[in-house]
């Protein structure tokens, strides 16, 4: 059911409405994990100049929070593929949003909320922690440094300088 139908119908049939549109009980670990992940995805990064970077946007992860809420617990079908913002705040507005809410169970919406939270730390720990920093720019070094030691340019200048003998002697090596 569309936001606006879903509003048009509440406002003939009121509370009562909203239980019958709740038509999950329950989403497995798994689903919530990969929702939270999602949520993640969208509110934590941005791009700058054609690069992916660390930007957390809380206001925004609240938001997502809230709508695939009511995506996996109920019928109500948000528009996610234009302007969800005007369906959230048209919900909102009546104070649908806090009533579709508590209307979902309450063991289910704070676990949701916790996996959430989890995810979140995780992004934050694997991500911005320094021993993470450190790691990444290591990886990068010694990538870097492999790929330039094992370059044909300088395999060339190696195998030019031990052809030519040209390879620097210490005043106390012989030969």
């Amino acid at each position: 059911m569309k936001v606006q139908e879903f509003i048009n119908q509440y406002k003939v049939y009121g509370d009562d409405f909203i239980v019958k549109h709740i038509v999950t009980k329950y989403v497995p670990w798994t689903a919530k994990v990969a929702e939270a992940q999602e949520i993640i995805n969208k509110t934590t990064y941005k791009e700058v100049n054609g690069n992916k970077i660390f930007w957390a946007n809380t206001p925004l992860q609240f938001f997502w929070f809230m709508c695939r809420l009511i995506h996996l617990y109920t019928d109500i079908e948000m528009d996610y593929e234009g302007k969800i913002a005007d369906d959230y705040d048209a919900l909102n507005e009546l104070g649908l949003i806090n009533k579709i809410v508590a209307a979902i169970p309450e063991t289910e919406y704070a676990e949701f909320k916790t996996v959430l939270s989890m995810c979140t730390d995780d992004e934050f720990t694997n991500v911005r922690s320094i021993p993470s920093y450190l790691d990444t720019k290591l990886e990068a070094l010694s990538m870097l440094t492999n790929s330039l030691v094992n370059s044909e340019a300088v395999q060339e200048i190696v195998k030019e300088a031990i052809n030519n003998d040209n390879i620097v002697k210490f005043p106390n090596q012989e030969g």
